[in-house]
């Protein structure tokens, strides 16, 4: 890395990242002190606020290229793209690699997209990605459509990012090159049986980054300490707990442990990370600076944001031709790239005269240096990618030797006439002084892009510090906020700028700070010391501040914006060149500059300046590092290239290079095999003959011993035809294969079937009973009743849940049939053949023996998991039901019995029937007894039960006992009805029949009073007439916890790259400060992921909410999205929710289920023990989709306790959540995929009391679905960047005038009272709209009517 490379630390917190949400939801007393005060300063100023860890390497080759290379993508990246991406102007990634699999380092791949170069859309100049094998697995599991090759039509736009997967390995022996980079893989233990990588990195100086460790390894220690490799430039090491000396079982280093590690390894200099909620940042920082200066390395905590310059990492590319042919492409250790050059020849000074470059060969080394005679400033570097040029600054001060008497100097940047400008992103105004004001001031350049400054143009701005003594300032590094420093940033388009202080001001302060500086430098080049306010110019006199104060400047082409045709170009002398180059518009004043094309590398103001990857490898070996194809033959391809293996060799597992397939070594051992494996399969061939013989040799002396031979001698003599010997496949041929139909009886110790030989005689055969598989039939001989088939049931049943309750130690069948379900002679059922029974679960090839003979009966999830449990029976049990209903068998013929048919399945016709409500299709109609209505409802609970029992997930069946008790009330109740003849409408006469959910159908006309009152819980209604004041928590509530699309709002798009003039309104002024009381339209600016929470308050209303028994509230979200973190953090403090009881996603994407990693911070506790787990209701499909999310080797403290529940997408098919009934309603969110909204109650004769709705973009399809529903209000959510809620909601007061429909766009925060109380029922239908809505961080509460 040159010297304008740098390290930015993205994140530097926990895997929980800070403040802790716990901290804010349950404070404590006194409370975290820094969790507390976490979110009033912002981020630039808060060196307590910690996101997960993440860095991001700004790499600057020799040439001038910036590559950008990400190390791990947390849970919370989109945050750390919003604060810091823009901050820094980093415009996209380049590269991304990944320490390990777990949530706090790749999770935010699904947001990657947002930092994207350009050019990557299907598969043109894909982001590389390293990681090892076992990451990939798990990342695939997560993310399966990010290893998609191409997007498809289904995916959405630009929001799925194309990646190359690369694979590496953890072995220090084995670097790789990213981005041009070269990596080398540190192996380090994260917890006693997971390994976590770091990475070191550089050649003339080296850096090592180890961000998730408890452990480190003796190898890696030995690569990176002093004593070993050799001493690093820089450690960046975790340091996750402030107390203790860690155990066995952690997963990460205390601080004691880390230091102990610095002092092992021995860098130059320590930054350390991953810090948890103990650290305050400066408080320990002064603790670090006395260990430092004990231990003489310097150590001190990093913070989000912090830019380290670094020119220690050098390049993995020699360089390439950068100047005009001839022309000397360095001045020192500065590289000099054209448009730039030593002298006229060289320079394109025909673009600007300031491109020339003066050598100053009298320094050692030679210096170069830009500007007129007696004027020129040293040059630092010059990059062409971002059009940019560090120099040497000034520093201007003020001297006091009393309060009013003093001595200064000035200095300024005059860049007008050099068409120049003085970068107002790079560069800012620092101030250093105790009780001063500095200033900084200049004039814009000229109107219509004159370089001339305008004379009627001035700009000023300035800030002010303040510090009672030397010790109440910030300590050493501390953040410029106000005490001691402060920094403020500069405007653009100006053509001169200095700093300096105002005349006659008084010095409260010269004692012990006499003096003052104020200058214009670089972002992030200063670091604040308190030495430097002590003495007569401190600063000034300490040579490593004063021979480099770097100012950066932007330099364009000035002589217009990008021409727009060829004509123009010729006109205007067009500085790209290049044959793959392309213009850029400049962001500080008329001009532009030219860059090279996705997958091109070079200087775009060169013929031909702007190569590929393979043309570059072709120019000697210095690329071959750079652009890696070892062994192959390079091949390109749009924006990027491949490296084609040889006959021969095979790729080397880095994707850029290949190997021998079989060297020399391997081909002997496989000669050797082959030869072992001939003469193996020789003697086995030999054993298997053997045994043959031995086997035959045994048949015969049975059949000596047996007398057998003498039977056969005495029948051959005496020519006895009375007596023969048949063999086996005879005895099959005289019984049609042993047929049922031909058995003449059963005896205690086998069959005797009827028998007709060749000879058509007729013979009796008995067959052993340990040859037969003797099974009973369950009501399959003759027409039973519907008694008797309950009987039959109950009685099996009953049998089973004593094997699995009732016994000493609990049995599993494992081959429940009707065949092994047996009747005697009073037809009472019994269960026979347990030769499948366990008393545990099975291993592999018990389970082999398990599946045989069970076809139509098997538990497809104990086929799958191989494991068999109770809940195995009971979908067996299941299938038995079914065929008693049905009478069918599990696998039956659909021909009509002449076995020409195609074979079923009767455990899926029968579901498939169930859920179309056609079951009466495949209902065995002699099951009545005459009259078919009076067993209707039987029938109905019956199938229910097998449905039930046949569940596709084994903790959704019921348990056997719950079975049996269901089939026994059935049986009561069915014999009750036939003695008494009394009809039943699809329910029971007084019976009080319960099923699992407290009743047989919802549409019962006969119910009990005790099953009409449930009902009556589940039935919610808006009820206005009783609403409480905002605050009340006798009141339910919903909070619209986001409002936002998929992407978010702010966009990050529109802040790293903005693609419009003027800016995005939304986005440019979503990330401005607060107001300390947020107005309603500054809350708007921001919008989550669309998030609804609700407050469902089941108490009588007499609790007020300071006071309230947490018991009677219960809390649903629906959705948990990207943006849960921040949700929690803004919304969940601010309307004092204390945790989540149940969580409803709608569907798998990204925005409604990537915040399940972070359920675990709201999850019910009292602080100490956890209240269970908390139940998830989601479909099948979304389940399959996303339950990877929560790896396995995520933290344990770290991951939600979750009870997973499937919910069917089916209006008919409504469930309970916490006490609140849901019913799903299913919606298209796009051509072939369904989503889930839910009602969430209801009132009058159909119509909504409040509709919520999506309206993504200012199209009128939401309005339209509105009038065509006409509920009494509708609010909208979903909403994209481009709509402004103040400007669409006058719009939608007008439509909603018109149309007598109230519309509103809602906005995060926004909290809606309503009472969800038990529905008493009213006469009339016609209730007034919602009447109250709080919003806000005060949550002040503000009416409808005064927000329209």
């Amino acid at each position: 890395m040159e010297s304008s490379s740098s390290v930015i630390f993205l994140g530097t917190g926990c895997s929980g990242a800070l403040p802790d949400a716990r901290c804010l939801i349950h404070p404590s007393t006194p409370p975290c002190p820094v969790c507390s005060h976490s979110l009033s300063l912002p981020p630039e100023r808060n060196p307590n606020y910690r996101c997960n860890t993440s860095l991001l390497i700004d790499y600057c080759q020799h040439d001038g290229i910036h590559k950008y290379i990400l190390i791990d993508v947390g849970k919370t990246f989109r945050e750390q793209v919003l604060r810091w991406f823009s901050h820094h102007k980093i415009p996209y990634v380049d590269s991304i690699i990944l320490t390990h699999e777990h949530a706090d380092a790749v999770l935010g791949l699904d947001d990657v997209w947002v930092v994207q170069p350009s050019g990557c859309r299907n598969g043109l100049g894909k982001v590389p990605i390293f990681l090892t094998h076992f990451t990939m697995n798990s990342v695939a599991a997560r993310f399966p459509y990010l290893l998609k090759n191409k997007l498809e039509e289904g995916d959405e736009g630009s929001q799925v990012i194309q990646l190359d997967w690369t694979i590496i390995e953890g072995d220090i022996d084995k670097p790789f090159v990213s981005s041009g980079l070269e990596f080398v893989p540190l192996p380090v233990m994260h917890g006693e049986d997971y390994v976590c990588l770091g990475f070191l990195f550089g050649r003339r100086s080296r850096i090592a980054y180890l961000s998730d460790v408890s452990r480190i390894l003796p190898r890696t220690e030995h690569a990176i300490s002093k004593s070993g490799a050799g001493q690093l430039d820089l450690l960046i090491l975790e340091t996750n707990e402030l107390h203790g000396e860690g155990d066995a079982g952690s997963c990460h280093l205390t601080l004691s442990q880390t230091l102990n590690a610095v002092k092992r390894i021995s860098p130059k200099r320590a930054l350390l990370i991953g810090m948890n909620h103990e650290f305050e940042h400066h408080k320990e920082n002064q603790t670090l600076a006395e260990w430092s200066s004990r231990e003489g390395i310097p150590v001190q905590l990093a913070h989000d944001g912090l830019l380290s310059s670094s020119s220690g990492v050098s390049s993995a590319a020699a360089g390439r031709a950068m100047s005009l042919p001839g022309c000397p492409d360095k001045c020192g250790d500065v590289s000099i790239p054209y448009p730039f050059g030593v002298g006229d020849r060289c320079a394109a000074v025909g673009l600007n005269p300031y491109f020339n470059i003066t050598c100053d060969d009298a320094a050692r080394p030679p210096v170069p240096k830009l500007g007129d005679p007696g004027m020129q400033a040293e040059v630092i570097d010059i990059t062409l990618e971002r059009g940019e040029v560090r120099m040497n600054g000034f520093i201007s001060y003020v001297c006091y030797t009393s309060n009013t008497s003093s001595t200064n100097a000035t200095g300024q940047f005059v860049v007008g006439g050099t068409q120049l400008r003085v970068s107002p992103s790079r560069n800012q105004l620092t101030v250093i002084g105790c009780s001063t004001l500095g200033l900084t001031g200049g004039a814009y350049s000229g109107p219509g892009g004159r370089s001339e400054p305008d004379d009627d143009v001035y700009y000023a701005t300035g800030c002010y510090t303040y510090c009672g003594s030397l010790n109440s300032t910030g300590a050493d590094g501390a953040p410029c906020a106000g005490t001691g420093c402060c920094q403020v940033p500069i405007t653009a388009d100006l053509a001169s700028v200095g700093a300096r202080f105002p005349s006659n001001w008084v010095s409260s302060s010269w004692r012990f700070n006499p003096c003052f500086y104020a200058m214009i430098a670089e972002v992030g080049w200063y670091s604040f010391r308190r030495s430097h306010l002590v003495g007569v110019l401190g600063i000034v006199n300490d040579s490593n501040i004063m021979r480099r104060v770097p100012v950066v400047l932007d330099w364009a082409v000035r002589d217009g914006w990008c021409p727009a045709t060829a004509e123009e170009k010729a006109r205007r002398k067009y500085a790209c060149v290049s044959g793959n180059s392309h213009c850029v518009n400049s962001s500080n004043g008329m001009g532009y500059t030219c860059s090279c094309l996705q997958g091109y590398e070079g200087n775009p103001y060169l013929e031909d300046g702007c190569q590929d990857e393979c043309a570059l490898r072709r120019q000697g070996g210095q690329y071959e590092d750079v652009y890696p194809c070892k062994h192959g033959i390079c091949i390109n391809t749009p924006g990027s290239y491949r490296c084609k293996c040889k006959t021969g060799t095979k790729p080397d597992g880095t994707n850029f290079g290949c190997q021998q397939v079989l060297p020399m070594a391997a081909k002997v051992i496989i000669g050797l095999s082959a030869c072992s494996i001939f003469v193996m399969a020789l003697s086995c061939l030999l054993v298997i003959q053997l045994q043959r013989r031995r086997h035959i040799i045994e048949k015969q002396e049975y059949f000596r011993r047996n007398g057998g031979l003498r039977l056969y001698d005495e029948m051959v003599s005496r020519q006895v035809d009375t007596v023969r010997v048949l063999t086996v496949d005879e005895l099959k041929k005289a019984t049609d294969n042993f047929s049922d139909a031909r058995v003449l009886g059963r005896g205690g110790h086998g069959t005797v079937y009827r028998g007709t030989l060749d000879d058509l005689r007729e013979v009796a055969i008995k067959r052993s009973k340990a040859a037969v598989d003797d099974g009973g039939t369950a009501a399959r001989r003759r027409p039973v009743s519907l008694g008797l088939r309950l009987k039959i049931a109950a009685q099996s049943a009953e049998a089973l849940a004593y094997l699995h309750s009732s016994a000493s130690r609990a049995i599993l069948h494992g081959d429940v049939k009707s065949l092994n379900i047996l009747l005697d002679g009073a037809l009472d059922a019994k269960v026979a053949d347990f030769g499948a029974s366990a008393l545990r679960s099975m291993g592999e090839g018990e389970f082999i023996e398990f599946v045989q003979g069970t076809l139509g009966y098997l538990d497809p999830e104990s086929f799958v998991s191989r494991e068999l449990t109770d809940k195995s029976d009971v979908y067996s049990f299941g299938v038995v039901l079914a065929e008693l209903i049905t009478r069918k068998k599990a696998v039956y013929d659909d021909g009509g019995g002449g076995g020409s048919g195609e074979k079923r399945s009767l455990s899926s016709t029968f579901l498939a029937a169930s859920s179309r409500g056609e079951l009466w299709r495949v209902v065995d109609r002699d099951i009545m007894d005459g009259d078919g209505d009076a067993d209707a409802a039987v029938v109905r609970e019956l199938a229910r039960v097998a449905e039930e029992c046949m569940g596709a997930r084994g903790e959704e069946r019921p348990a056997m006992k719950e079975v049996a008790e269901r089939l026994q009330v059935l049986r009561r109740v069915e014999m009750q009805a036939a003695a008494a003849g009394v009809e039943v409408v699809d329910g029971f006469n007084g019976g009080g029949l319960v099923g699992r959910h407290g009743h047989l159908d919802t549409t019962m006309t006969t119910t009990t009073t005790s099953y009409y009152q449930s009902m009556e819980t589940d039935k919610l209604q808006l009820d206005v007439d009783d609403l409480p004041p905002a605050g009340d928590a006798a009141s339910s509530s919903l909070i619209f916890l986001g409002t936002g699309c998929s992407t978010v709002v702010p966009d990050t798009r529109c802040l790293i790259r903005p693609s419009s003039t003027p800016p995005c309104p939304i986005c440019s002024q979503a990330l401005t400060p607060a107001p300390p009381k947020p107005q309603l339209q500054s809350l708007a600016l921001k919008r989550c992921n669309t998030s609804l929470f609700i407050d469902y308050c089941d108490n009588d209303g007499t609790h007020r909410y300071i006071f309230f028994d947490a018991r009677t509230h219960k809390y649903i979200i629906i959705d948990v999205g990207k943006t849960f973190r921040e949700q929690v953090l803004r919304w969940f403090v601010c309307h004092k929710i204390p945790w989540v009881n149940s969580i409803i996603p709608t569907h798998e994407h990204a925005d409604a289920i990537l915040g399940l990693d972070d359920v675990w911070m709201i999850r019910p506790s009292d602080g100490r023990n956890d209240f269970g787990q908390v139940p998830v209701f989601l479909t099948k499909f979304t389940m399959d989709s996303k339950i990877p999310l929560l790896s396995e080797g995520d933290e344990a403290s770290q991951v939600a306790q979750l009870d997973w529940r499937i919910i069917e997408g089916d209006i008919e098919k409504p469930f309970i959540s916490s006490g609140l009934e849901f019913v799903p309603l299913p919606v298209m969110h796009g051509e072939g995929y369904v989503c889930l909204g839910f009602p969430i109650w209801e009132s009058g004769a159909g119509q909504l009391d409040l509709l919520i709705l999506e309206a993504n973009s200012l199209h009128g399809e939401a309005l339209d679905a509105v009038k065509r529903i006409s509920p009494k209000r509708a609010l909208l959510t979903g909403m994209a960047h481009e709509i402004k809620y103040c400007k669409e909601n006058q719009n939608l007061a007008e439509w909603s005038r018109r149309e007598g429909i109230p519309v509103q766009l809602a906005h995060d925060g926004l909290r809606v009272f309503i009472n969800l109380q038990v529905l008493k029922r009213k006469m009339e239908n016609d209730f007034p709209p919602i009447g109250t809505i709080a919003g806000g961080c005060k949550c002040n509460t503000n009416s409808i009517k005064s927000q329209r």
